[in-house]
């Protein structure tokens, strides 16, 4: 992947499970991200943006 990439690595802990993540996303273009209701997609999306924090 080139240079301009947007790299996450965390460990957010939940009652039920943990949503462990480790991507790199291209810094250019469109990136969808999908899953089941409850399966982390908003957790991510915070902690990238920055408004909570992970392990």
């Amino acid at each position: 992947m080139s240079s301009e990439c947007i790299q996450a690595r965390f460990r957010f802990p939940y009652p039920e499970f943990t949503l462990d993540v480790d991507l790199e996303l291209p810094g250019r273009g469109v990136t969808a991200l999908f899953g089941h209701s409850g399966s982390g997609k908003t957790t991510l999306l915070r902690c990238i943006a920055g408004l909570i924090r992970a392990d």
